[in-house]
């Protein structure tokens, strides 16, 4: 039986802070108010509010990347397939079609998507790149 233990590492964002050294910064702050270094404490608590800031921001772009690499669906509204590419497209009414995005976005800013039988769709609410087709061998294709 393996008896190593994993060494743990403390969690980062994705700016590279960790809440540790977020914690750590604050307490830095509360330690100075508490000897009365007001303005040194203020400059601190000023940085650490922007970092914060920064830190949130890096999470949410995180958040939204894996939401994208797992589920694999991409709002419109968030970024538009390449042009004339087929796609896979999720619409209002639920369903699901290949179309491809034309490149064309109407003044009221929907998206124009051409399916293969010339049908304008403008109810695409979500795509994804085709799947590669499956692999098959000269076998296969006698059955």
């Amino acid at each position: 039986m393996d008896t190593r233990r994993e060494e743990y590492r403390v969690p980062t964002f994705p700016n590279g802070d960790s809440l540790e050294m977020i914690c750590n910064e604050l307490q830095r702050g509360i330690n100075e108010v508490a000897v009365g270094n007001m303005a040194i404490a203020k400059a601190l608590l000023e940085t650490l509010h922007g970092r914060i800031v920064k830190t949130a921001a890096a999470y949410a772009a995180g958040v939204k990347a894996d939401r994208e690499r797992t589920s694999g669906w991409i709002p419109v509204g968030e970024r538009l397939p390449e042009a004339h590419v087929n796609v896979l497209c999720y619409t209002k009414g639920g369903g699901i079609v290949r179309d491809r995005y034309d490149g064309i976005t109407l003044s009221d800013g929907t998206h124009q998507f051409h399916g293969d039988r010339e049908e304008w769709r403008f109810d695409v609410t979500h795509w994804m790149p085709l799947p590669p087709p499956p692999f098959t061998t000269p076998n296969d294709q006698e059955r």
